[in-house]
């Protein structure tokens, strides 16, 4: 009941869970002083949801530690650290990082108020498993859909799509239960709708619900201004590439981050020079690389020195412990660094 199971035939699991972690730095940070249980809400793991109602920032996606993403499960997965590194994920104050702020001052009220409905939604979703008899079926969405068309706009299949922004088939193949929408598209319909998606999931309460201020309220649709198609200056782009192949600042920028630059599609830029951007992307693996090579050796050079310490004091260096007192205890994952461990046991005869 703590899962979206239930919900299966009807809720397509397409988009419908992130690939990665995510998580709200100051929710962790707020229960471990607290002495809570550190977990992972089932939200966070949603694509819809972007932001953290209760301390209105977004959820973060990388360790502000290594700069990574983080698997939904790997090898020693801990609720609260950082699967890579073994870092604390929490802290008293969000911090940006380098793809996407963690605080919501750039969202306007509009968004926020959206983001945090949405948690709101999903969320009463999950709470109300308990009061269904069994799954509902998938032809309670198509029966939904018709009767919203109908209360909305007297049935005009076009006019509604025009008003929600979806393509008429789409929306026709959903009415007719050929296929079922996506939980983005249904929460955008109930948002606009001002209406519950366990309304929308019971037509028999959906039936008996006043239509009348939706049915005469214009749904307007943001008008998509079309950007006017910017001149690829060649020569100032190739003088960028050649120009950051060429700098020793550390770390190397990304292709993305120059394309963000620029200001132009990354695939524009590598339609013409794909030599120059196949040599920075390589620039920027090599320096992950050696990063990565750099860390693997200082937690060689840690564990030697752990094994030594713990044996002078009497108590003997065994893999747990050692774990316990590295400082990134996430790299005890690699041979490198467990024959470091090993190799030391054996020199002092352990």
């Amino acid at each position: 009941m703590l899962t979206l199971l239930f919900w299966s035939e009807i809720i397509p699991t397409r988009n419908l869970f992130r690939t990665q972690s995510a998580w709200c730095t100051v929710c962790y940070e707020e229960w471990r002083l607290a002495k809570q249980v550190i977990y992972k809400p089932l939200l966070w793991t949603m694509n819809s949801v972007k932001v953290c109602p209760l301390h209105k920032i977004y959820l973060c996606l990388q360790c502000p530690h290594c700069q990574q993403e983080l698997p939904l499960l790997s090898w020693r997965s801990r609720p609260g650290y950082c699967s890579k590194c073994g870092g604390w994920l929490g802290m008293n104050f969000p911090v940006k990082s380098s793809s996407e702020l963690t605080d919501c001052s750039t969202l306007s009220k509009e968004e926020l108020h959206s983001q945090t409905w949405i948690v709101e939604v999903i969320g009463e979703l999950i709470s109300s498993t308990l009061s269904f008899n069994s799954p509902p079926a998938k032809e309670e969405i198509a029966k939904s859909l018709s009767l919203v068309i109908n209360a909305v706009t007297n049935g005009n299949i076009a006019e509604f799509a025009r008003l929600m922004g979806i393509p008429k088939n789409t929306l026709w193949m959903w009415q007719t239960g050929k296929a079922l929408p996506v939980l983005d598209i249904l929460l955008k319909i109930c948002y606009r709708l001002e209406i519950s998606l366990l309304d929308l999931l019971k037509p028999e309460q959906l039936a008996a619900k006043s239509f009348r201020k939706i049915s005469h309220k214009t749904i307007r649709r943001s008008p998509t201004q079309r950007a006017s198609p910017k001149l690829f200056d060649s020569n100032q782009v190739q003088d960028v590439l050649l120009a950051i192949l060429g700098s020793d600042k550390e770390p190397p920028l990304t292709m993305k981050e120059v394309a963000t630059r620029l200001g132009y599609n990354r695939r524009t830029i590598f339609s013409h020079f794909p030599d120059l951007c196949r040599a920075i992307s390589a620039k920027y693996r090599s320096y992950r690389k050696a990063c990565h090579t750099e860390k693997i050796q200082q937690s060689c050079r840690e564990v030697k020195q752990i094994v030594l310490k713990l044996h002078n004091q009497g108590e003997y260096p065994s893999e747990a412990r050692v774990y316990e007192i590295m400082t990134h205890p996430g790299y005890l994952r690699y041979k490198q660094v467990r024959a470091a461990l090993n190799e030391t046991r054996r020199e002092i005869g352990v």
